[in-house]
Order: C-alpha cells, then sequence, then structure tokens
C-alpha cells in the first residue's frame, strides 16, 4: 500500500480532517504532487468527508462553547467554505443562545458588578465568535450593574 495513503487513513482513523488540513499534515511527509492524488481518491472512495468533517469539528467546538462567527473564521483556514458550513447549520440548526448562555454561566457565575465587568464579559462572548444579537440575549442589552 501507499505509504502516504497509509498515514492519510491513518489521520483518518483519528478523527474527521478537512482536505486542507490532511493535506498540510501529509506535506510534511512528500510534495503536493504526491499527496494531492491520494486525497482525491479517498475523497472519491468517501473516506474524506467535508460533510462529516464539519459535523464532527461543530460538535466539538460547540461542546467547547464556541459562537458561529468563530467557527466560520476556523473551517475558512481548514479550507471548508461557508456555504458547506451553513448549509449543515440550517439542518441541524444549533442553539447559539443556549451555547452562549452556557459557557457565558460557567465564566461568570455572578452578577454584574459594574459597567467595566459587563464589558469585560461582552469582550468575552464577542472573542468566542457570537454575534452581538445572542451576547444581548445572554447579558441583557439594559441590565443594571449591581453597584453602578
Amino acid at each position: 500500500m501507499d505509504p502516504h495513503r497509509l498515514r492519510a487513513l491513518n489521520y483518518l482513523a483519528r478523527r474527521e480532517h478537512s482536505r486542507v488540513e490532511l493535506s498540510r499534515k501529509l506535506s510534511r511527509y512528500a510534495d503536493a504532487a504526491e499527496i494531492t492524488p491520494v486525497l482525491d481518491e479517498l475523497a472519491a472512495q468517501g473516506l474524506l468527508s467535508h460533510a462529516r468533517f464539519v459535523e464532527s469539528a461543530h460538535r466539538v467546538w460547540y461542546a467547547k462553547g464556541y459562537g458561529p462567527r468563530w467557527m466560520l473564521a476556523r473551517f475558512a483556514q481548514l479550507g471548508v467554505t461557508s456555504d458547506e458550513v451553513t448549509s449543515w447549520w440550517l439542518t441541524e440548526q444549533p442553539d447559539w443562545v443556549a451555547c452562549a448562555r452556557r459557557v457565558y454561566q460557567k465564566k461568570f457565575p455572578q452578577a454584574v458588578t459594574s459597567f467595566a465587568d459587563r464589558a469585560k464579559r461582552i469582550r468575552f462572548l464577542i472573542q468566542r465568535g457570537f454575534p452581538q444579537d445572542i451576547i444581548h440575549s445572554v447579558i441583557g442589552v439594559g441590565d443594571e450593574c449591581e453597584s453602578g
């Protein structure tokens, strides 16, 4: 068996990969001319699938509390188009508010104490990739600070 195919299958046995990600890993051992046919063959056989990668990565990142904007940026880095991601989101319809609320409550179990504290919480959710409407539904648009 081709050693590049064997190495690719070994990576895919551990978890799903995007084509770009797998290509980067294999490029340590071979050049693109040797890798491309292997990746084409794996994709044709259904062993390398962006759809499965999106589902798998989404599950992991969602559990870790990352939002849609963060995920879209990360998927783009890994060579997955936004159309592939959003079409999956339309069928699965993840609950982004619940995800944001879960990660927010874990990080900030206490009530907002000041405007600076509120700003810190907003920045945290922005860095996690949640859009403004979700942030406002989690933190509240006009919530008053306790000592504010």
